[in-house]
């Protein structure tokens, strides 16, 4: 009936539960076989005694070790099961968001208030996004996490960043700093290690993790005179006071991974380089709450997804820019700046 040779494994294959209960009965007859090796190596009988009651000790103490790492991994497992749903989510609205630009996209003579109420919709869509992130992370981790999105501009030769949207909570405590942070241009991109390492030749990843900032001698950032403006502008913490005193650390989050939004060389891709467009970012108040191996491509994927409806975004918002001045989430003005946008245009994109 078409079928093939099945291989001599498969032929003398036992099935699972044989297999499982053989498996069992090997391992209960060799502790048992303990015993019998305790008989041979002590004659009398006080140290027989005390030898098989060791043996059984260490025999609970072994079998425990192996419940509880058995647990641990499970546990670890049925949470990762657990944020599907986050996920398919987050798909949605970005699905959402990328049918919104393609049939409300604002037309070459389009007037402010179109261009505005586009990027605001396209923000707020981007926003919802992050919610979902921000979700996954905490049901994950257990802790409260922040995600954001971080854009790169160019302003006289040197790159900067911002804020271009967080998850709800967060934008609601940042909104305000947010906006001081981008009318200052507070935040070069070379005074923030976790960004600028990954624009580095000279490495290879597309990604920044840190489980415990306050340990990690590369890290330096702009947020530390953000959030409390007596560290200056400098940006270095004093790593050795913050490991005397962990109160003293001034930032609301004490691990965080990075990750690009970018587009890099492929076969059917014109550029020869990288196109990096900002960051995907997620932070937690806790330390050691994150696992690289699962959670930096969880972060990787949603910044991929984000990679070509940011793009149009900054292209649309470049228009408007030729027609006014950007104005920050508060209503303030940000003056215009000729061959520089707050956010990113096509000649700023940093490429690596």
């Amino acid at each position: 009936m078409g079928g093939g040779v099945v291989p001599d494994e498969q032929k003398f294959r036992l099935p699972f539960w044989l297999r499982m209960a053989l498996e069992w009965a090997a391992g209960i007859a060799a502790w048992f076989g303990g015993f019998e090796l305790i008989k041979l190596l002590f004659s009398e009988l006080n140290a027989r005694l005390l030898s098989a009651q060791l043996y059984i000790i260490a025999t609970a103490v072994a079998l425990a070790a192996v419940i509880a790492v058995r647990e641990w991994r499970t546990s670890r497992k049925e949470k990762y099961a657990n944020i599907t749903g986050y996920v398919e989510q987050a798909s949605h609205v970005l699905r959402e968001l990328q049918t919104y630009m393609t049939d409300n996209a604002p037309s070459e003579g389009a007037s402010e208030r179109e261009f505005s109420e586009f990027f605001e919709i396209c923000k707020s869509k981007v926003s919802l996004v992050l919610d979902q992130l921000s979700l996954t992370f905490v049901s994950l981790t257990g802790t409260k996490c922040r995600t954001s999105v971080k854009l790169i501009y160019d302003r006289s030769g040197e790159t900067y960043y911002y804020t271009l949207a967080r998850d709800k909570g967060s934008d609601q405590k940042c909104r305000e700093m947010d906006n001081r942070r981008i009318e200052q241009n507070h935040d070069p991109l070379k005074k923030n290690s976790p960004f600028s390492l990954l624009l580095d030749d000279t490495n290879s990843t597309w990604h920044y993790f840190a489980n415990n900032l306050l340990e990690d001698e590369r890290f330096s950032s702009t947020s530390f005179s953000a959030y409390d403006p007596k560290w200056g502008q400098t940006g270095v913490p004093p790593k050795r006071r913050f490991r005397q005193n962990v109160d003293a650390w001034p930032l609301p989050y004490r691990s965080t991974i990075a990750c690009t939004i970018c587009q890099s060389p492929g076969p059917f891709v014109s550029s020869p380089k990288t196109v990096v467009l900002g960051f995907v970012t997620v932070d937690s108040e806790s330390r050691g709450v994150f696992t690289e191996r699962w959670d930096v491509p969880l972060v990787a994927a949603l910044a991929n997804a984000l990679y070509h409806p940011l793009k149009r975004l900054l292209e649309i918002q470049n228009q408007m820019n030729q027609m006014t001045p950007l104005k920050t989430q508060n209503g303030s003005t940000v003056e215009h700046i000729p061959q520089a946008s707050r956010l990113a245009l096509p000649s700023s994109e940093v490429t690596k």
